[in-house]
């Protein structure tokens, strides 16, 4: 009797670590499986937001291009009109103006540097000043960056407009060959997770 009772509470100890053993075993497979998900989600959205970027920049390249052919027209049709001649000096500045006041879909900001290593719209406002651009190993990225003709991403850490510290962030960044403008827009990867 008591090797019966004994064996019973056995096997029913067995049992029961069995199915501890089993549920934990289901638990950590679970949590592998949410870690690789959430991997997969945040990369997916990561290349949705490098996607996004490169598209505002390409937009803005198309609307300075549309910019630059209308005004082209109309120096060829009117070549004695005062207007367009100021139009036609003004050009830099007209369009550095409108692309410091230019607003992302995402609220976000247009930046703007001479190849030189000028800042011409730094933090999404006009540098009215001339300066050296005062961060230069971001630079250097933007130089190797705009290498590629399509133009291309970097990452580095920046700060943000309103808050302390910084912070990890990805830009796309490509050259407008005409005014050798590196043109680009970023976001934070903290706002990305």
């Amino acid at each position: 009797m008591k090797l019966s009772k004994f064996i019973n509470s056995f096997v029913l100890g067995i049992i029961f670590f069995s199915t501890l053993l089993t549920f934990f075993i289901s638990l950590y497979f679970q949590y592998l499986n949410f870690q690789s998900d959430k991997i997969q989600i945040k990369n997916e959205f990561l290349q949705l937001q490098k996607d996004n970027l490169k598209e505002q920049v390409n937009d803005i390249f198309q609307l300075i291009k549309k910019e630059d052919e209308i005004l082209d027209k109309l120096l060829k049709e009117q070549k004695e009109n005062e207007y367009i001649i100021k139009l036609q000096e003004n050009r830099k500045q007209n369009l550095l103006n409108w692309l410091a006041n230019y607003r992302l879909k995402d609220n976000g900001y247009i930046f703007v540097n001479s190849i030189e290593g000028t800042p011409l719209i730094l933090n999404g406002k006009k540098v009215e000043k001339t300066q050296k651009y005062p961060f230069p190993e971001i630079f250097k990225k933007q130089l190797e960056a705009i290498k590629n003709p399509d133009g291309d991403f970097f990452n580095y850490k920046f700060n943000k407009l309103n808050k302390d510290g910084e912070f990890d962030k990805i830009s796309f960044v490509k050259k407008y060959e005409k005014y050798d403008w590196i043109i680009g827009t970023g976001v934070y990867l903290d706002e990305v997770q």
